[in-house]
């Protein structure tokens, strides 16, 4: 897989072709021609630069070892970092990060136990020891896996199977402490997964994955930012699609491969995509390049659809940077201004999210008040008509009680009156 490095006002671009392992610079100057740096009859390897912009290389040559190549005092040194001379640990599917050490992550057969494991191999350009550590168990030597470093943690993000079940999980190596000390699940499947995408910014954490059933291959896409959001499919086909991931100007971008390069957006932060459209720059020979060394926090990931033709072109960034990441492009002012003012539709978008929220809030209190004051209007009308009954009651009352009284009133009378006539 091809490398590429923004150096100088430069892209440094390593590749590979036949057994040549070279380096060429872009924009070319002149005739401008590659410089072949090894010959080696496997394609594995992988290229970091140092906070000096020296490159590293990391390849298998054609003994079966792996070999560093790094650049030091103007020239460039070897080094045996694995002797493999019979081939024995069957190394492959290399990737390389570097943070004032290099870590080094590749796919082996434990001869002993006869499973493919995950290596983890830090070590330094000094002549002090490393040993590499066998994190666990995969599939195959061709297992999916992507690693990035945010923060000073390094980031892993891989399949395992426990209980013929595929768990997608997020592993932390704290790189101060020099220890693996936290992973999480995101996701349990019993299809598996066939590819993966990874990209880490200051707002969260977003994942891309591919998964086959049966005859169909499905991306999903699921973010990180309290917790994991419910995945999204994005897009199926019968066809091998291994999306890439990538965020820029706070744009959500996917890209995959379907017999043309596809591509969707999210200007929501993942909750929700456009439509699937066919990229504008469309090449049969674009294949994954790895990009590494740009400086502007704009941009996040490292994984995209590439090809060359003159210079190199990456699927979506080429066609929407507006910042000289890639030095060659022309500049699109038109794009820039959407853009640069991308933020506004988000703000507004979150406007409007907040103002729906309030609104069905208010509305929610709204009904509330509603049903209370028809609970107290209900009361009010039975007690007023309790309050008819009892004055109704009481009039009855006053009427009897007038009546008792005059009785009482006609009963004195008459006693007084027959008093009265006894003493006559």
């Amino acid at each position: 897989m091809p490398y590429l490095f923004s150096i100088k006002n430069q892209i440094l671009l390593v590749n590979k072709t036949s057994d040549n392992l070279y380096l060429r610079y872009y924009p070319s100057h002149h005739n401008q021609r590659m410089s072949v740096m090894v010959k080696s009859i496997f394609n594995d390897y992988t290229a970091q630069l140092d906070e000096l912009e020296h490159l590293h290389i990391i390849y298998k040559s054609s003994a079966n070892n792996l070999v560093h190549l790094f650049e030091d005092n103007n020239k460039f040194t070897k080094k045996v970092i694995l002797d493999d001379y019979n081939n024995s640990y069957q190394v492959t599917n290399l990737r390389y990060l570097y943070d004032k050490k290099h870590y080094l992550f590749y796919c082996a057969v434990n001869p002993y136990e006869g499973t493919s494991d995950l290596i983890f191999h830090p070590f330094t350009n000094s002549d002090e020891e490393s040993s590499p550590q066998s994190l666990f168990t995969l599939t195959h030597l061709n297992a999916p896996y992507e690693c990035t470093i945010h923060n000073g943690i390094l980031y892993l993000l891989s399949t395992i199977v426990v209980d013929q079940e595929h768990q997608i999980n997020l592993y932390q190596y704290h790189i101060k402490n020099e220890q693996w000390d936290h992973f999480e699940t995101i996701r349990v499947l019993k299809d598996p997964v066939t590819s993966l995408s990874l990209c880490i910014n200051q707002h969260g954490y977003h994942v891309a994955y591919e998964v086959k059933s049966g005859e169909d291959h499905t991306i999903y896409y699921t973010k990180k930012i309290n917790d994991w959001s419910k995945p999204q499919s994005i897009y199926s086909s019968r066809k091998d699609l291994f999306p890439v991931l990538f965020l820029y100007n706070d744009l959500i971008w996917l890209n995959w491969r379907d017999n043309t390069l596809m591509n969707c957006m999210s200007a929501d932060y993942g909750y929700s995509f456009t439509e699937p459209l066919p990229c504008s720059v469309q090449n049969k020979s674009a294949i994954h390049y790895y990009f590494y060394h740009y400086t502007t926090p704009s941009l996040s990931g490292h994984k995209f659809y590439g090809f060359i033709d003159r210079e190199p072109y990456l699927s979506v960034l080429s066609q929407v940077d507006t910042e000289g990441i890639l030095p060659y492009q022309d500049k699109n002012n038109e794009v820039k201004s959407i853009v640069d003012n991308i933020h506004l539709l988000r703000k507004n978008y979150k406007q409007v999210e907040a103002l729906q929220k309030e609104n069905s809030e208010l509305k929610e209190v709204q009904n509330t008040i509603k049903n209370q004051y028809n609970e107290l209007a209900g009361m009010a009308k039975k007690l007023q008509e309790e309050g008819k009954k009892w004055k109704s009651k009481y009039l009855r009352s006053d009427m009897e009680l007038k009546k008792v009284r005059g009785r009482i009133s006609n009963m004195k009378s008459n006693l007084y009156q027959k008093k009265e006539d006894d003493m006559l």
